[in-house]
């Protein structure tokens, strides 16, 4: 049979085209997939860190009131972001102290400028506003319900 098997036409040596080509190399995606799952965890773990790390009005609270202590007239409010102080006027029968809004104003690092247009606020002068750093505060004075003052962290 001359080198040649019986129903085969091709010598043993020879192997038909594309058998003996060298492997086609498959791309694994293993590694661009575990890179993609770590990336995505670390930027889920950095936004729940973030998001339990404490506001500056959040802090503001806690270095003037106290992290447990509820204060009549003091709240915080929309997670964290705006603080409400309601301070106590003439005709009120609790409300905060004007000192406890002083501590808040000053742990905020508030302007003097500022202090002075709340200081000098009158009934007649309806809602005022102004900003600086991250913050924003609206505020508006009668003698007979207080000052009350809203401050949003932006």
């Amino acid at each position: 049979m001359n080198g040649t098997q019986a129903g085969h036409s091709e010598p043993e040596d020879q192997k038909p085209e594309g058998l003996g080509a060298a492997p086609v190399r498959r791309r694994t995606r293993a590694p661009l997939v575990a890179l993609a799952v770590v990336v995505v965890a670390a930027l889920i773990a950095t936004g729940v860190a973030l998001s339990l790390r404490p506001t500056a009005l959040e802090r503001a609270y806690d270095a003037c009131l106290g992290e447990d202590e509820t204060v009549l007239g003091i709240r915080m409010l929309d997670d964290g972001s705006t603080l409400h102080v309601d301070t106590v006027g003439n005709d009120d029968a609790f409300g905060a102290d004007y000192a406890d809004a002083a501590c808040l104003l000053n742990e905020l690092d508030t302007r003097q400028r500022m202090i002075s247009l709340m200081d000098s606020t009158r009934a007649l002068d309806g809602r005022q506003s102004d900003t600086w750093d991250d913050f924003t505060a609206t505020w508006s004075y009668h003698p007979d319900s207080g000052m009350d003052l809203l401050v949003v962290e932006d």
